[in-house]
């Protein structure tokens, strides 16, 4: 073998040995690990929008992703790890047609079906708490009631919903989801099926944890806040089957209803739904 053969073998070889060497193992710190997803004071998660990599969702600051998200933090009463949500369910005198004026619009074509709210579990990790509102809010602008519910870390996610059901044994989350102007469109053309398809008309999305209670604070909008939103809760730890499949139904019904958010008096939490006042219009 010449001198010159056996010095290109050589480079050959010493190339070899450095490609190998440089290739990162499993624990190399190059590699993306799940292993701290229960400390979320050390975890950055990287989150990728648009199909490009942006800035890393740090943990460290949950306020800051919270309010990057659009949630707002509401404080709740917790005694031995349970949380009492006091709900308060009102009509307010709007200007222009809202939920109230379609509940009723549909109730008094099928006054056989019920109005019911439920408060679920998106995970599926309780069963549906059902308030039956049609004998709440009989004759009356105001309802209310306590639930009792886990306040603990990991947190949970949930739905508050009002829909119609044929009885008060239901729930609201397998009802149809629709713009609200589409059930004024079928009752001003009288639609034969116009209140006869059980469906949802309030839905407002919350969040629960050890610290309280956490929802939009006003319409969400957008694909990023509710792909950070899966991020984050994955992050978090939050135990689910198919979080993806949540978060997605979220982001559905929460742009589909345009529901109001979820506001607190220091008290309770209100849940307003919109009725046609005419004195509530700008005077000519």
């Amino acid at each position: 073998m010449t001198n010159k053969s056996l010095a290109i073998l050589l480079a050959f070889g010493a190339g070899f040995v450095f490609f190998f060497l440089k290739q990162p193992s499993e624990n190399s710190p190059s590699r993306a690990s799940k292993t701290q997803l229960g400390n979320p004071e050390a975890l950055i998660l990287e989150h990728k929008e648009g199909g490009s990599n942006s800035a890393p969702i740090d943990l460290s600051n949950l306020s800051a992703i919270e309010e990057r998200i659009g949630l707002q933090r509401i404080p709740i009463i917790s005694v031995a790890g349970k949380a009492k949500l006091n709900v308060e369910v009102t009509t307010t005198p709007s200007c222009s047609y809202g939920d109230r004026d379609a509940i009723d619009m549909d109730l008094k074509a099928s006054p056989q079906n019920k109005l019911i709210a439920t408060l679920e579990s998106l995970s599926g990790s309780l069963p549906p708490i059902v308030w039956d509102l049609s004998s709440a809010l009989k004759g009356a602008e105001l309802a209310r009631k306590s639930f009792d519910l886990p306040a603990v870390d990991p947190p949970a996610h949930y739905g508050f919903f009002i829909c119609t059901a044929p009885s008060i044994a239901e729930k609201c989350s397998d009802k149809r989801v629709m713009n609200i102007n589409t059930i004024f469109t079928e009752h001003k053309r009288r639609d034969p099926n116009a209140g006869k398809i059980l469906r949802t008309f309030f839905y407002q999305y919350f969040i629960l944890d050890s610290k309280g209670l956490m929802a939009f604070k006003a319409n969400a909008e957008g694909v990023d806040n509710f792909s950070i939103l899966k991020d984050y809760l994955s992050a978090r730890g939050l135990s689910s089957k198919n979080l993806a499949k949540e978060v997605e139904n979220v982001d559905s019904n929460t742009n589909t209803l345009l529901s109001m958010p979820l506001k607190f008096d220091g008290q309770n939490l209100k849940i307003e739904l919109p009725k046609f006042n005419e004195s509530q219009c700008p005077k000519n």
